[in-house]
């Protein structure tokens, strides 16, 4: 399955600064995917609770389902055991659950709680580094109702600590690695009520002052707006990031000045979902009102047959030239660089003229290689003789270099294997 790059514009009268697209990811497992796939299947999505007293200043937010049934599918798949790297602690919505001093999560935890809770990772402040060196967190777990809430609240928590904005702060048994730094709260918010904690008393003071406020960020058009993008109705995972702050965050020199970030897209949210065939990742991204409306980019129709079947992921377009025009100049820049230092050739003069059609990159297994994964790109053209001679020139650039590169070593070159390209792709 190929999910295609569709922009929201629907209307010229009307601007919407969106750029959708998606790449999906074939896995095995057919039968321990298909239960998660029925878990999404009779499950309605609204917007996640969470994200109602997530603060706006979050770097990332990340919502996942609190029934066990997708994670014991997804450990039945291996996929968990096969790629270690998709297997962190996700406590306490671990495959297994979690022990909350002595509690059964089925019994004594699940049937109090909601169907999502998300994970807030927020900025570091001189206030939460004097209580923890970790990047400040918090957990939001939204409970059916209050008295639910109050009642599993006893259960796991330990002596009151403080009171921030007439909430009581208690220590948290059984829920994080260092209780002693651990706090837990209960949080009324709008007609429902939320369990709270984090290694931060820093960040349960902003959840809490979000939430008073009533400013969380599922109050943010740009963030209605993207979910309401996706197309699948309960993702199994979603993440949300706050591009600017987090690129920022990352970017932060060592003497603690941050520069300036990047402007083009505003924030991201990104959906991954398990059906019996594959793993889907499906994403909307905005930009800030100033920026020129996207353009349609429609959907990719005839390069999806062209790609083998043995194709670990996939991303196509109907259009590289709306593609090409919707991208972030900064990204247009680092892609016309890098073209250059890879292959001498000028990317805007000898490719971008000739590629007026579909686009498409797949990682595709190379036998050769030991099936390491291969980068494929293939495109459309109505000018096959301006398209034929820009490869013709890569093809003696890449021999050329490789020559060089070789006799500087003082070894034999080895040919090099020319490539072959679909016809329709040309």
């Amino acid at each position: 399955m190929t999910i295609e790059s569709q922009p929201s514009v629907q209307s010229v009268r009307r601007f919407r600064p969106w750029f959708g697209g998606g790449v999906a990811v074939v896995i095995v497992g057919a039968a321990a995917a298909a239960g998660v796939f029925l878990w999404q299947r009779f499950s309605q999505r609204p917007i996640a609770p969470g994200m109602a007293i997530a603060p706006p200043t979050a770097l990332l937010t990340l919502t996942l389902p609190t029934d066990p049934k997708p994670w014991e599918a997804l450990a039945k798949s291996g996929l968990l055991q096969t790629q270690p790297w998709l297997n962190p602690s996700y406590a306490p919505l671990s495959p297994t659950g979690v022990n909350l001093e002595q509690l059964d999560y089925l019994k004594d935890v699940r049937p109090f709680i909601g169907d999502q809770a998300t994970l807030v990772l927020l900025p570091m402040t001189p206030e939460s580094l004097r209580e923890s060196p970790l990047p400040p967190y918090a957990w939001i777990v939204p409970t059916l109702n209050l008295p639910m809430g109050e009642q599993l609240l006893q259960s796991v928590i330990g002596e009151p600590i403080t009171e921030i904005n007439g909430v009581k702060i208690f220590k948290a048994k059984g829920i994080l690695p260092d209780p002693d730094r651990g706090a837990i709260a209960l949080l009324k918010h709008a007609d429902k009520a939320y369990i709270v904690w984090s290694q931060h008393q820093s960040a349960l003071q902003q959840v809490i002052a979000t939430a008073q406020g009533n400013s969380g960020i599922a109050r943010q058009p740009t963030y209605q707006q993207a979910v309401k993008g996706l197309s699948d109705p309960r993702p199994l995972v979603e993440l949300y990031l706050n591009l600017p702050a987090f690129l920022a965050s990352q970017m932060a020199a060592p003497e603690g000045t941050l520069p300036k970030p990047p402007q083009d897209l505003q924030g991201m949210v990104l959906t991954a979902d398990m059906t019996p065939e594959q793993i889907e990742l499906e994403a909307v991204t905005w930009r800030s009102q100033q920026n020129q409306p996207l353009v349609s980019e429609g959907r990719s129709r005839e390069l999806t047959r062209l790609v083998p079947e043995t194709t670990l992921a996939f991303y196509s377009t109907g259009s590289f030239r709306n593609l090409w025009q919707n991208t972030p100049a900064a990204l247009r820049e680092t892609i016309v660089s890098t073209v250059k230092d890879l292959t001498g050739l000028d990317w805007q003069q000898a490719f971008v003229p000739w590629m007026d059609g579909e686009f498409a990159a797949a990682f595709v297994p190379m036998a050769a290689l030991g099936n390491a994964p291969s980068l494929l790109f293939l495109t459309q053209t109505s000018n096959r003789s301006q398209a034929s001679q820009a490869l013709s020139q890569l093809d003696t650039q890449i021999r050329d270099r490789c020559a060089g590169k070789s006799n500087k070593e003082q070894t034999i070159p080895n040919p090099l294997p020319r490539g072959a390209f679909p016809p329709a792709s040309l």
